[in-house]
């Protein structure tokens, strides 16, 4: 064979295993939110307001957030008993650590900002110095979300695969799915708490429950 015929043979050669090469990294690395949701946040009217696409076995550990586009929308990485969530932008909402059996400190971008402390059928919201913001009770099927005071504001009741959160007088605010056993319908009341932005709510629902 002449040597130009050979080198073209040997230059097409390396072309096709380069686009195998490319076709099979494709093939490993999934598009963010292409997975199916595991979780579905809804409002009180049922439509959807985001996703978690866990990206297992890939990327064990860590979920995307997904806008109803199917656009990403931040993540959510486990490591260990620490977890972060972050927003569009990839800014911290919050970093979760434990800092004792039933306690969980929550820190923003700025700082500490808040602590969880989990009771057997009780789960306090509180501020970084103890005080209380809220906390949602549960007693036998009965979810109830009460404010700083311990007034009722809310309670979360079940509806076909998951849950919807409900204010005092009956109003949905917040629907999630799945909410399967009485843990999952605890987590939901985090939707409910008072004092707290939309996205917080959003962002400690989704690092409790997971």
């Amino acid at each position: 064979m002449p040597p130009a015929t050979l080198a073209r043979g040997q230059g097409a050669l390396v072309a096709v295993f380069a686009a195998v090469i490319v076709l099979a990294g494709c093939r490993r690395t999934a598009p963010a939110c292409s997975a199916p949701a595991v979780v579905e946040l809804r409002d009180g009217q049922g439509v959807l307001l985001e996703s978690l696409v866990a990206l297992v076995p890939t990327q064990p550990g860590r979920w995307d957030r997904c806008d109803p586009q199917n656009h990403p929308a931040g993540s959510l990485v486990r490591d260990g008993a620490s977890s972060t969530i972050t927003d569009r932008a990839g800014r911290v909402v919050f970093h979760q650590h434990r800092s004792g059996p039933g306690d969980v400190e929550l820190d923003n971008a700025s700082g500490p900002r808040l602590r969880l402390h989990a009771d057997p059928g009780e789960l306090r919201v509180l501020l970084p110095d103890g005080l209380p913001l809220g906390s949602i009770t549960t007693e036998g099927s009965e979810v109830t979300i009460r404010d700083r005071a311990g007034q009722v504001v809310g309670r979360v009741e079940t509806q076909a695969r998951g849950a919807v959160v409900l204010d005092a007088g009956g109003s949905s605010h917040r629907a999630v799915s799945p909410a399967a056993s009485p843990a999952d319908r605890a987590s939901a009341g985090l939707l409910g708490i008072p004092g707290l932005s939309n996205e917080e709510r959003a962002a400690l629902y989704l690092l409790w429950s997971r």
